[in-house]
């Protein structure tokens, strides 16, 4: 599946003439025990070893593409998780210099 990237330029231009605000939607999403996607993308940010402006870069990342997708067996809820995906690691590359 194509997903557009979420970046200010295209999120303002989508607003405009659509009048959907793709980033405030998907940072306002809420995770799995509260705290919001961001929260969710720092807490991914810190198991994979990054800190400081590299985690919060990661994180706004990952707010932008994380969808919902079912628990683990054994687990109750629902877990977000990003896509593994060509556009998804671009801008992980392009935003934070991040290779995945």
């Amino acid at each position: 599946m194509w997903q557009a990237q979420s970046t200010p330029a295209y999120n303002s231009e989508m607003l405009r003439t659509c009048e959907v605000d793709r980033l405030s939607a998907s940072s306002a999403k809420p995770a799995a025990g509260g705290g919001g996607l961001q929260a969710a993308g720092r807490n991914a940010a810190k198991r994979l070893g990054y800190e400081g402006d590299k985690a919060n870069c990661y994180a706004r990342v990952f707010a932008t593409y994380a969808a919902q997708a079912p628990a683990q067996p054994g687990d109750r809820g629902t877990r977000w998780a990003a896509p593994v995906s060509n556009s998804y690691k671009q801008e992980l590359w392009s935003t934070c210099q991040i290779s995945r």
